[in-house]
């Protein structure tokens, strides 16, 4: 059975279906943002934030990511959840990796006084990503756009079962081959079982944590 959207569900999944159409429309040679005079980066002197040679290096590197975030859904509240992900760069692309992560029941919660709370996701998943840049001020950022599509297991009342993620984000470069910042939003899919019956939920998760590159690899414009 599944259940009635959560209030804030339409906003975070309208989020992630934006981000999740940036990184597909984005061409093979690269996505700009644009300021509010139409300039892009080549147009600024910035050509280089689009040349793949001269961009972050992530073929056969592996990223260590350490996040934190809100979780909302009908059932389990308004949550937070803590946690890690390992991936493997197999192409600049392209990356496989997993995510595991611990979090708490909302206090709004609709399991009851006398359930646990604990909330244990692992999943596995796909990354692809696409060249973008970002305009801040006057300084532009290089960033990637991507998508993420996985599946795994979710502990939620102290019962494992199946569990799928989708979404889309963007990571932030600052001139540093080993550090980046990464905002995701993304939306969790798994079974709820409560007193009336099980159903499917759709929870999202608005997070964002520290990406470490290794080995790194320094291209000409970082350190």
């Amino acid at each position: 059975m599944f259940r009635q959207p959560h209030p804030g569900d339409l906003r975070h999944c309208l989020l992630t279906a934006l981000l999740l159409a940036a990184a597909a429309a984005s061409s093979p040679n690269g996505a700009y943002a644009q300021d509010a005079d139409g300039d892009a980066p080549a147009a600024t002197g910035d050509a280089t934030l689009l040349d793949a040679a001269m961009r972050h290096r992530k073929g056969a590197q592996l990223d260590m990511q350490m996040f934190g975030g809100r979780l909302t859904g009908s059932s389990i509240g308004d949550a937070y959840l803590l946690g890690g992900r390992l991936q493997f760069w197999m192409l600049r692309i392209l990356a496989i990796g997993a995510t595991a992560g611990y979090g708490q029941l909302g206090d709004d919660h609709d399991f009851g006084e006398d359930r646990q709370t604990a909330i244990v996701p692992v999943l596995g998943h796909l990354e692809l990503s696409n060249d973008a840049a970002l305009r801040l001020g006057s300084t532009w950022l290089e960033v990637d756009l991507f998508a993420r599509l996985g599946a795994g297991a979710w502990m939620l009342l102290d019962r494992w079962g199946p569990a799928g993620v989708v979404g889309g984000g963007i990571r932030m470069y600052f001139g540093l081959s080993w550090l980046a910042l990464r905002i995701d939003v993304a939306n969790h899919i798994h079974e709820s079982r409560r007193p009336q019956g099980a159903q499917v939920d759709f929870d999202t998760l608005f997070s964002w944590g520290l990406v470490f590159f290794l080995p790194p690899d320094p291209s000409p414009r970082e350190r």
